[in-house]
């Protein structure tokens, strides 16, 4: 018997498909260090990420953008600036261009005074590990902000490691961390877990499009070292790193709803992760109370596959395991139903 699928399921389906075609159509100008990306294991790593996920980039290193007039971001939808970059070298972005596209920033030191005029005082509002080298503990960071889109698929006070460096590397690799700025931040989402009980320093940071920054930021101080290692050749970020920004470029180039929208059409901060998935996928959810739950897998014309839960649920986060080698490489739909109210996120098997 033919199944009829109703139109609300549909356009579901449609608003969920979206971004994953959307995501090809942006251009972004990606900054390295070198004349290629291959200078630096973290900018081929970033690089190639960044193409797999659909994105069309343009590669150009950090002397020949300080050299660059503003036709440089001529056809360009963003811009992906790499740690590994002079921090001296990217004064155009903001001193002269006025922050002229959405960007991701994993160069700390760049919003100087003397660079991106956020700050007034570079001797008290910056925060790094002494000289001569940090911890271990700055390999992580503590969430301190998950109702954002970018760090919502983890938990409040979470500790994620970002980086895998070990042994000598461990003391040339401290992260950086900004004190209050003459912006004002649309949310402050980790800090660093070596000054985790500083009050006012943050590591990980986003600012809105507003008056006065027409165009998104997201900012993660970290230092080279931690995603090089001493060599330079290879790579230490981890798949947290990845996924982190993954959802950064997702949030600041407008391929998913921003942290206020989202929160609001997700309710039940649905989420799967990690995604893609090839062995095994952890489907997330927060009950505002105690109910009843159904999970259910979906392919992408909305027959469904599997019911993965059917059960009673408590309040707060619940979790539901979904093994993915049962299925076949493509786009599926979760759909979680509470109280008679639908919830759907996607899901990508590769």
């Amino acid at each position: 018997m033919k199944k009829i699928y109703s139109k609300s399921f549909v356009m579901l389906l449609m608003l969920t498909i979206l971004p994953a075609f959307v995501s090809a159509q942006r251009n972004l100008l990606f900054i390295g260090r070198e004349g290629t990306p291959d200078g630096f294991a973290m900018d081929r790593d970033c690089y190639d990420s960044l193409a797999s996920w659909g994105y069309t980039l343009t590669y150009i290193d950090n002397s020949a953008y300080s050299a660059a007039t503003a036709d440089v971001y001529t056809g360009q939808d963003g811009v992906f600036m790499s740690e590994t970059v002079n921090s001296g070298d990217m004064n155009n972005f903001a001193v002269r261009d006025n922050y002229p596209l959405p960007i991701i920033n994993l160069e700390g030191y760049t919003p100087r005074d003397t660079r991106w005029n956020w700050l007034t005082d570079n001797s008290t509002q910056f925060h790094q590990a002494a000289t001569g080298g940090g911890t271990e503990d700055d390999l992580f960071i503590v969430i301190k902000d998950n109702s954002h889109y970018i760090t919502q698929i983890y938990g409040l006070e979470d500790e994620v490691r970002w980086s895998d460096v070990t042994g000598t590397d461990i003391a040339a690799t401290r992260a950086v961390s900004i004190k209050e700025a003459n912006v004002t931040y649309s949310a402050k989402l980790a800090k660093n877990r070596a000054i985790a009980n500083e009050e006012d320093f943050w590591t990980m940071i986003t600012v809105d499009k507003s008056e006065t920054i027409p165009n998104k930021i997201f900012i993660w101080g970290m230092v080279g070292t931690g995603l090089n290692g001493e060599s330079l050749t290879e790579h230490k970020g981890t798949q947290d790193f990845f996924t982190i920004i993954k959802r950064a470029c997702e949030w600041a180039f407008d391929l998913m709803p921003n942290y206020v929208d989202d929160h609001r059409l997700n309710a039940y901060r649905l989420i799967a992760f990690p995604n893609p998935a090839s062995e095994k996928a952890t489907i997330r959810f927060n009950a505002p109370f105690a109910a009843k739950a159904t999970v259910t897998l979906h392919n992408i014309t909305g027959q469904q596959l599997e019911v993965l839960a059917d059960k009673s649920v408590v309040e707060g986060n619940n979790f539901v395991f979904l093994d993915v080698t049962n299925y076949s490489p493509g786009v599926y739909l979760i759909r979680l139903i509470i109280e008679e109210k639908e919830q759907y996120t996607k899901l990508i098997i590769n």
